[in-house]
């Protein structure tokens, strides 16, 4: 129902946030001749006067019931929003009469008016956004490049030696080595046709020469797919060099071929036109049908030829706690195994990349790694490249945010110095700021750099995300608890866990028989473990018992158990865990095991032996 509501609420915020709910207020208060502000004691009174007067039973002849029946319900549903505090505050400040129509939970009708009016103006700003993105997706891009190498110029003799004012000596030389804008206008003209505009200023200043160099670009692109596999596009770029670039993808099913050629129209007109115009191919194809792993292969001709090739391997970890089994004491109750707190980096991908590129002096060998943590929306970079310049090195990471915004920083160690890039990305607004920090190869420095964003984001993590994370997890138990019990899914639970009760005495009865299996308790719940989460849990002790067939229950994996007579999801943005304890062979055991993982029990420790403990 929570979800429900939710699509049913953003379904008409946005068309009814306009429109004039105050009127429609006042056309509800008018049916009982009260003006908006009226107070609960005058609108029972009201009611109740105009109740006895167009009661349908007060009427004697039959032309005039039907009138007063029309009437007598208009004053019943203008009683009902008058007398509920809830909808006459959302008809007054937000939706009008349409938000009388939504089925409002009880999470919202618990929470006061003020956060009320908080989430709603949120739920419009982003239904704004979204109407405003498909209408034209602008995206901006500002580069503002700093110059700080004199911060750790290592020349004592050309600053003061006082402390503070050595700093502030070196605090003026800082300077604004490049700056640049880029904006882009997307436009879909149809299905299959876009329409791409884009304009490109950048300022470069060389602080020896006092020169200030300034390039502007402005470009159009039109993209049209014409079938599933093939797409085309084209780039002209009028000003300063006019260029057309023409652009070709095909995908195929494991892989994918784009061509671009780019044809200098000045050059065209020439005299001697150029023979061949520079083109540029990609390759891109899966090499192995049991694991994911995919090559890369870059062709370019012209001016400046290049050839590079990259195998690229991507994977994906789960290091979460695997279920568990625990035998019952002898003079105790089973009391299960106590799990930490889920970590955040336990689960995520990877992806290795090697390769190498032949592109004149600059022909190297690369390789890459990286990491995505899911819990924290991380992404760590580490690249490193040796060539005829030396070997150059990067290591860096981005963190986005519940709402897709970001914010990185990247480090770049290499013959040309030590490079710090910061980037900032919100709205679809990107700020790029680049650092010069060194012009030498410095290692302690790029050492250092790295580690002042490293331990700016674990202190954010531990005393910013991390309390944000526990706090956000609490609201979402808090509120699962309040509406899992008047939910249609908790009631549909009940009655075919009624249905399925003589069912699963049967297996009880044959299972006691034999001294076989019996489950003694089962819920279906969050996976913390707290007392908090363990509250929302769903008792499926009946449905699991009317599974269990010669002793066995089995139950496959790779889907929710929600799909299960007798199941349902108490609280859907959470990971949830399947408990059970049962009986087997006269001992007691107990199990926990993941959403998705499949259940085969008795697990093999439970078996008469001298194992204590047994694993999937």
């Amino acid at each position: 129902m929570r979800q429900r509501t939710r699509r049913t609420i953003t379904s008409f915020v946005w068309k009814f946030w306009v429109h004039f709910p105050l009127a429609c207020l006042q056309s509800r208060s008018a049916v009982l001749n009260l003006p908006p502000s009226a107070s609960d004691s005058e609108v029972r009174e009201r009611y109740r006067a105009l109740s006895v007067v167009f009661h349908p039973d007060k009427q004697h002849e039959e032309r005039s019931k039907g009138t007063a029946s029309k009437t007598f319900l208009e004053i019943q549903k203008a009683y009902e929003v008058l007398s509920d505090p809830f909808q006459r505050y959302v008809i007054r400040l937000f939706i009008g009469e349409e938000g009388l129509s939504v089925e409002w939970s009880e999470s919202w009708r618990s929470r006061p008016i003020e956060q009320v009016r908080t989430d709603l103006k949120r739920v419009w700003i982003d239904l704004e956004q979204q109407r405003i993105d498909r209408l034209a997706q602008a995206r901006g891009t500002v580069t503002c490049g700093i110059d700080a190498t004199t911060l750790f110029d290592d020349d004592p003799d050309y600053y003061s030696p006082q402390l503070h004012r050595r700093l502030l000596e070196r605090l003026s030389f800082l300077r604004v080595s490049n700056f640049g804008t880029r904006y882009s206008l997307k436009k879909t003209i149809s299905d299959k046709t876009r329409l791409v505009l884009t304009t490109n200023v950048s300022r470069m200043s060389d602080a020896l020469e006092r020169k200030v160099a300034t390039s502007t670009k402005l470009s159009g692109t039109i993209r049209h797919q014409f079938s599933p596999r093939l797409t085309l596009e084209s780039t002209l770029s009028p000003l300063r060099t006019p260029a057309l670039d023409l652009k070709g993808t095909y995908q195929t099913d494991r892989g994918s071929i784009s061509a671009t050629l780019t044809l200098l129209l000045n050059r065209l007109l020439a005299f001697h036109p150029p023979l061949y115009p520079p083109l540029r191919v990609t390759m891109m194809r899966s090499l192995s049908t049991k694991r994911p792993l995919q090559g890369v292969i870059n062709v370019a001709t012209g001016p400046s030829p290049s050839f590079s090739m990259d195998i690229i391997s991507p994977s994906f970890f789960d290091w979460r706690p695997m279920p568990v089994l625990a035998e019952e004491p002898d003079h105790g109750d089973v009391k299960p195994a106590i799990l930490n707190p889920e970590s955040p980096f336990s689960l995520g991908t990877t992806y290795r990349s090697f390769g190498f590129a032949i592109e004149g002096l600059m022909t190297r060998l690369k390789s890459e790694v990286g990491v995505n943590f899911e819990e924290l929306a991380l992404q760590l970079k580490m690249a490193a490249e040796l060539g005829l310049t030396g070997l150059t090195g990067l290591a860096g990471g981005i963190w986005t945010s519940s709402a897709g915004s970001e914010v990185g920083a990247f480090v770049q160690l290499g013959a040309d110095g030590v490079n710090l890039r910061l980037e900032f990305f919100y709205m679809g607004q990107r700020l790029v700021i680049p650092i010069l920090l060194g012009l030498e190869y410095d290692g302690p420095l790029a050492l250092g750099t790295v580690a002042v964003p490293s331990t700016a984001f674990a202190l954010g993590y531990y005393f910013i995300l991390r309390p944000k994370r526990i706090q956000e997890r609490k609201r979402l138990i808090q509120q699962a608890r309040r509406e899992v019990e008047d939910s249609d899914a908790h009631r549909e639970s009940e009655a075919v866990q009624y249905m399925l009760k003589d069912l699963a005495n049967r297996h009880m009865q044959a299972e006691s028989k034999r001294n076989g299996l019996i489950i003694s308790e089962a819920t279906y719940g969050v996976e913390d473990v707290d007392e908090e989460s363990r509250s929302i849990g769903v008792d499926v002790t009946i449905p699991l018992q009317a599974l269990v067939h010669n002793s066995q229950l089995y139950i496959p994996g790779r889907s929710s158990k929600t799909s299960l007579q007798g199941f349902f999801d108490p609280c859907p943005p959470l990971p949830k865990v399947l408990r059970i304890r049962y009986t087997f062979d006269g001992r007691m055991h107990y199990a926990e095991i993941p959403d998705g993982s499949p259940v085969a029990i008795p697990l093999e420790g439970a078996f008469p032996s001298n194992t204590q403990q047994g694993q999937f």
